[in-house]
């Protein structure tokens, strides 16, 4: 595990239902830990972590079917990025985004509005 993979997955388990060492948790933090690090503050907004989870999800369940089928090969690699591509073009991508949109955004806009309530007041405490 990375660091990154680490905290992400303690963050699963503090803030989700998921078991963080189950196959959707290490999915997830595993997807996470992928994003660049100039990108790690766009993951309060709720259209890129989305967009990001759905890509990951996707490359997961593919992977995993694979795996599991024993058909891990270099050609079902190749099958499996161009699907990955393809994948948020797809009205099937698109379900998939607008369905984790309408699980995950509540809460990171809550998270988000605590985030910023705390800068505001660490800010005004700096400036007295």
């Amino acid at each position: 595990l990375t660091f990154k993979e680490y905290i992400y997955g303690w963050l699963i388990q503090t803030l989700t239902p998921l078991d963080s060492k189950g196959w959707a948790g290490q999915l997830i933090s595993k997807t996470l830990a992928n994003v660049d690090l100039v990108d790690i503050p766009k993951l309060t907004n709720c259209s890129f972590l989305t967009e990001k989870l759905s890509i990951g999800i996707g490359e997961g369940v593919i992977a995993k079917l694979l795996s599991d089928k024993n058909m891990e090969n270099p050609l079902t690699s190749v099958l499996r990025n161009a699907m990955v591509e393809g994948f948020n073009s797809t009205e099937f991508g698109k379900a998939i985004t607008t369905g984790l949109s309408s699980l995950i955004c509540p809460g990171l806009e809550k998270i988000s509005s605590k985030m910023e309530e705390k800068q505001k007041t660490m800010t005004n405490k700096a400036l007295s």
